[in-house]
């Protein structure tokens, strides 16, 4: 049996004996309020210890994080095929995410003052020569240290077809790290400042008016330190939308990239009678991988969209880390799914709830 958040958010108890959970995962109970969050947990315990996080400098580190384009990553499996002609995709994307590790490994422990761009050529040379050294002379590893070298060749040729770029602090599986992150593990969970949002608002509003009388104009994508927590509509406090800020107050989990193929993602739990973000891995994570999550960011603005240029370098990477919604994105939204006789019953209906669901 599933258990459930009480009102008031201090006790749990098992759900009754009526509850229905449908194919997709949704909870169903009669004795609860509809959209009763059922996503109720308790933090790992490891070696004895209550664990919310994986251990800095132990099982993860902080470092500076590279990455390339959309483009240039598409021009790097390319280059691998003319080598390997008779590699399958999936191989060649497996030949690319390796590389990808690598220009982590080779410029992030490079001093700050490091230019912002570089070239791909030096850590293919490096994942060559690491393969050349550990004695894998089986012919696939020969064959991909070759089309390793003829890469970093041409990189050195055309520099400007193969840079690669900081994408600022990031979190990778400590080198170290032998056992890595197995799929399921709990990561880290977000920490940040909690606001309502008339809060938020008021907030946002008091930045752009400091920004307009000190003449400094927006530049750049926008800055995502930011989540949205939705508050569950059967919650006592009922539905809302919280934002959770960790621009000023936050840990390791502020500092995560965005990838469009991640090996983590964000799930929502109770434990404790309290709310919780937590980051878990999708799929084991091996020593000196990039930890990365979807942002699932979206904006109306096609300007924030080209200046938000993704740099996660994967097989599926849309170019760009925010979708575009268009103009009228959630119009059409509520026109579909939500029309306006529905929002009239769904108002008539909260009106005549029970006193103790209100």
């Amino acid at each position: 049996k599933m258990e459930w958040l009480e009102p008031g958010g201090d006790s749990l108890r098992p759900a009754s004996a009526a509850t229905v959970v449908s194919a997709n995962g949704d909870v169903h109970d009669p004795s609860k309020p509809p959209g009763w969050w059922p996503s109720v947990t308790t933090w790992p315990i490891v070696k004895g210890e209550e664990r919310r996080h994986k251990v800095m400098g132990v099982e993860v580190q902080e470092q500076e994080t590279f990455g390339v384009d959309y483009v240039t990553g598409r021009d790097v499996i390319r280059c691998l095929r003319t080598v390997l002609p008779e590699y399958s995709e999936d191989e060649l994307w497996e030949v690319s995410d390796s590389l990808m590790v690598q220009v982590n490994a080779t410029y992030g422990p490079m001093p700050p003052e490091l230019a912002a761009t570089q070239n791909i050529a030096l850590a293919a040379e490096d994942l060559a020569e690491k393969l050349e050294r550990l004695g894998l002379y089986d012919a696939h590893s020969c064959a991909v240290a070759k089309a390793l070298w003829r890469l970093a060749a041409k990189a050195r040729l055309t520099p400007d077809m193969f840079a690669v770029h900081r994408k600022g602090f990031g979190v990778v599986c400590h080198p170290d790290n032998k056992r890595g992150v197995k799929a399921g593990d709990l990561v880290v969970d977000f920490l940040g400042e909690l606001y309502p949002p008339w809060a938020w608002q008021a907030k946002q509003d008091a930045i752009k008016t400091v920004q307009r009388i000190r003449g400094m104009r927006e530049s750049g994508p926008p800055e995502f330190y930011n989540m949205q927590l939705e508050r569950p509509a059967g919650d006592a406090e009922g539905f809302s939308i919280l934002f959770v800020d960790a621009m000023h107050h936050n840990n390791y989990a502020a500092r995560l990239s965005h990838s469009c193929d991640p090996n983590v993602e964000v799930s929502l739990k109770a434990i404790d009678g309290k709310y919780c973000i937590n980051f878990y891995a999708k799929r084991d994570v091996k020593a000196g991988e990039e930890l990365c999550y979807n942002y699932h960011s979206c904006t109306d603005s096609m300007k924030e969209v080209e200046a938000a240029f993704c740099l996660c370098g994967a097989r599926g990477c849309r170019a760009s880390y925010l979708a575009f919604v268009g103009e009228q994105g959630n119009s059409h939204v509520l026109k579909r799914c939500h029309r306006l006789v529905e929002r009239q019953a769904a108002l008539l209906a909260a009106g005549d709830a029970p006193a103790r669901w209100i």
